[in-house]
Formats: C-alpha cells, sequence, structure tokens
C-alpha cells in the first residue's frame, strides 16, 4: 500500500509517469531478458542540487574507472528535475547515457521498490558527495572545459572589462535564500548554515589588495555585495552570471572560499583547493583531501554560558546535527566565526597556494591533536561514510590561539 500511494504522489506531481508506468515492468522484464549478454542498470542524477549534481556525478565516474567496470556494464540514467545547472548537465550527458525522464523514471521507482531488483539499479558512489575514497588524488577530473569553453569565458569576462589571464577567488556564503526558492521548507532546516557576506567584505578587501580579482558567486543571494574595490565583484548579482560562467569560474579559480554550500562543488571536481568558514556541523567536515582547510562555527553551552571545545561538541550529541531546533533541544546554540577568524583562515590558504607554505608540510602538534580528536568521535560514532583518511586542516592561527579547543 505504501509503494502504491507513493507512485500516486509522484503521479500527481507527474501525471505524465501514468502512461510510462505502464511501461516500466515491460523495461524491466527486457532488462532481465538481456542480462547474460549485457547488464543494463538504471540509475538518476542528483540534478536539482548543483552541490550533488556536480560532485556525487564526477565520485561515481572516477569510481567507475577505480573499478574497472566491464563493457558489458552499462548505466542508464535520467535528470528527475530540472536541472539546476544546464551547463553541468551538458558535461553529464558527454560521459553517460543520459536518457528521457519519460522512459526511466517509472522503471527506476519500481526498482527503489523492491530490495531483489538493487542488482538493476545504478548505484552511486558509496559517499555520496565525499570523496571517502581519495578517488581526486588517483585520477584527472572527468569533467573538463574544452578550448571553445576556454575561449567563451575569456571572452565574456573580457567584455566585462577584465583583462586575459587574471588570478582569481571564488567567494561563496550560504544564505536561505536559494532553498527558500528551491524547498520553502528546506531553508529554515538549515539556517544554522548560514552567515553574512558582510562579515567577509574585510577578507575580500585584503586578498583584492593582494592582486586577485574576487567573485561573489550565487545564482539567488539575499543581499548585494557592497564594495567600491574595482577587483571585487559581485558576478551573483552581475550580468555575466550564468550556469556556464558558474563552471568556467569554478574551474579557473586558484581556490574557493566557501561556507559549504552548492558552487563550491565545481571548484571541487576541478581538484581546486578550498577554504571552509563557519562549517556546521562539525562532523561533517571536509577531511580527504590536503588542499582543504576549514573552521567551523563556535558551539555554546546554552547551560553553562560558555564555548564547548572539540571533545565537549561531539559528547554533546550535536556533532553531526544541522536543524536549529535539535541543536537548541540539546542546549546548545552556534555562533558565525569572527572577522579576525575569516582573514586568518583564507591568509592560511594564501600561503599556500602562493608557495610560502605546502600542502605536504607536516602537521604541527596542534594539528595533531585536533585530528586525533576528531578521528577517535568519528570511529566511536561509526561515521565512517563521511570520511576517509584525515588530510585537511584546521585554522592552524585558532588552534594556536585556543589550546582550551583541543583539550580532552
Amino acid at each position: 500500500m505504501h509503494r502504491i500511494l507513493k507512485f500516486f504522489n509522484f503521479v500527481k506531481k507527474e501525471p505524465h509517469l501514468a502512461i510510462s508506468f505502464f511501461l516500466a515492468p515491460i523495461i524491466v522484464f527486457i532488462i532481465i531478458l538481456l542480462r547474460p549478454i549485457i547488464k543494463l542498470r538504471v540509475g538518476f542524477l542528483r540534478s536539482d542540487r548543483l552541490g550533488h549534481f556536480a560532485a556525487n556525478t564526477e565520485l561515481y565516474l572516477c569510481e567507475k574507472i577505480a573499478n574497472k567496470k566491464s563493457r558489458k556494464e552499462i548505466d542508464l540514467f535520467y535528470f528527475p528535475s530540472k536541472l539546476c545547472n544546464d551547463h553541468i548537465g551538458l558535461m553529464c550527458k558527454k560521459k553517460l547515457i543520459v536518457l528521457p525522464k519519460f522512459f526511466l523514471r517509472s522503471t527506476d521507482l519500481l526498482l527503489r521498490s523492491y530490495k531483489f531488483f538493487k542488482p538493476l539499479r545504478a548505484l552511486e558512489h558509496r559517499g555520496g558527495d565525499r570523496d571517502i575514497d581519495h578517488l581526486f588524488d588517483r585520477y584527472v577530473s572527468n569533467f573538463q572545459l574544452t578550448k571553445e569553453d576556454e575561449k567563451k569565458g575569456q571572452k565574456i569576462l573580457n567584455d566585462f572589462g577584465l583583462p586575459d589571464n587574471i588570478k582569481f577567488v571564488c567567494v561563496t556564503v550560504r544564505d536561505s535564500a536559494y532553498l527558500n526558492w528551491l524547498y520553502e521548507e528546506e531553508g529554515e532546516h538549515h539556517e544554522s548554515r548560514n552567515s553574512d557576506i558582510d562579515d567577509y567584505l574585510d577578507s575580500l578587501e585584503d586578498i583584492a589588495n593582494k592582486g586577485y580579482y574576487v567573485f561573489r558567486m550565487g545564482k539567488i543571494v539575499e543581499k548585494k555585495i557592497v564594495s567600491k574595490n574595482p577587483k571585487i565583484i559581485d558576478y551573483a548579482s552581475s550580468e555575466i552570471r550564468s550556469d556556464f560562467m558558474d563552471v568556467y569560474l569554478g574551474a579557473k579559480c586558484e581556490f574557493c572560499i566557501s561556507t559549504s554550500t552548492g558552487f563550491d562543488a565545481i571548484p571541487f571536481i576541478f581538484r581546486k583547493p578550498i577554504v571552509y568558514l563557519n562549517m556546521i556541523p562539525i562532523g561533517w567536515l571536509f577531511t580527504f583531501r590536503k588542499e582543504f582547510i576549514g573552521i567551523c562555527k563556535h558551539y555554546f553551552s546554552i547551560i553553562d554560558g560558555r564555548e564547548l571545545n572539540l571533545q565537549e561538541i561531539f559528547d554533546s550529541g550535536c556533532a553531526y546535527s544541522t536543524s536549529e531546533n535539535f541543536l537548541l533541544e540539546n542546549g546548545v546554540s552556534v555562533t558565525n566565526n569572527t572577522k579576525k577568524e575569516i582573514k586568518d583562515t583564507i591568509n592560511e590558504m594564501l600561503s599556500y597556494v602562493s608557495g610560502e607554505k605546502n600542502f605536504n608540510d607536516v602537521y604541527s602538534d596542534d594539528q595533531k591533536k585536533f585530528w586525533s580528536i576528531y578521528k577517535k568521535n568519528i570511529i566511536k560514532d561509526k561515521k565512517f561514510d563521511l570520511h576517509g583518511k584525515f588530510y585537511s586542516r584546521y585554522n592552524s592561527n585558532f588552534l594556536n590561539e585556543n589550546k582550551w579547543f583541543i583539550e580532552n
């Protein structure tokens, strides 16, 4: 009964599925009939959210290479929703067999309704959008800009008044605007992950003064960035903003500054260094690449009126939650990083991309202590699906100035 109701809910939203529903058993029968000759599987691409659309797909492709899938195994995909980025969609079609939703949606729903059909489903990388198997260190990106893409992107920048071969940084700061537009209920649920673009402005001015251009990214944002510096470009509110340019800029930037939101998946799949600021929850830190540096929001005990250290955050039960209501129910509140912490973390990344430091440098004692506590809790909580080996760095200056944070 549950499966029937679920199907009718889909049909209510997409009436054409009523027709394709009758084709689904026939398609499944044909797939089973062909298995001795060729193994067909059906799956969908997470086309509604940029982070999953780009990262999940890239990781699937890397895993396919790693597992040396036989030519007799063919996966058929479809886009279940409107594309969040048309250019990523075009790139997917060059790498995968993507068929119209009409032919595969009902078949996919049928396959996912029964466990014994699991061998017929094209499954995602086991880590979702997280490179827990460190595939990115082993393989180049499956998504590459063509020569035509390079020329097109440079021409758009030139027409906008920017010279050739500029060095630039992409900045994406999470707010409620996009999710409130896409899913009305989602924005409130992720409210604790948001922060204010104004808190980053001092750091962006500093980056621009060091010779970089700065592109503030975003498809829909709550407010514009206010700066008189010609090198700070509010791309999200500009005339050159497009799905193509999102990909072009993400692929060509020196590094990305993010609060862990959809756009950063583009520099992520192009193997760019990323600074993660105002991260929450702390248990979700992106730990699997040396080129990542991060810092989390501050967790406070409402009862004790003080900030929690790393071990206490895990002990509070809030280390894996993005729900503000859940945090409050457990007596915890979160506050944003200070402007100094934002600048310190970005400056740490600048020291690496400038060559002053090397991503292969040995961890300091503070880093070793932080990751020792972190790893111990990940193992205890059995959150292996979020992490592989721990390669990234936590804000070094913060750890040096706040020894209490890494006390056991």
